[in-house]
């Protein structure tokens, strides 16, 4: 396993539509974010305390997700000012150690 395997984190946030722009802002203007991925997503579960009478219907409830990949030692500091800025937000995140990952660009000859 490469060191950069040990010590990589991916980080996804789960949200509420309402939210995006404001996290959006928020990871441009982070130092440690050199870059993420947002896409539209859905949310299933069991508990449906927080959904329309649409979304409990359809079964599922719209969401953002972004994804993003962060040095271990920037984890805790990261987390720590994303629940400072959007404690009380719809905001679900979660972290996958990540074990390999790579940009593959066209060779110029």
């Amino acid at each position: 396993m490469s060191e950069h395997a040990k010590t990589t984190f991916a980080m996804t946030l789960n949200v509420a539509p309402s939210a995006e722009e404001r996290v959006v802002d928020w990871l441009l203007g982070r130092e440690e974010t050199k870059g993420f991925t947002s896409y539209a997503a859905f949310g299933h579960g069991a508990s449906h305390d927080d959904l329309s009478i649409a979304e409990q219907v359809t079964g599922r409830q719209r969401r953002i997700e972004f994804r993003l990949e962060l040095p271990q030692p920037l984890v805790e500091p990261f987390l720590a000012a994303l629940i400072a800025a959007f404690d009380g937000t719809d905001l679900y995140y979660f972290l996958n150690p990540v074990l390999r990952s790579g940009h593959l660009r066209r060779r110029v000859l």
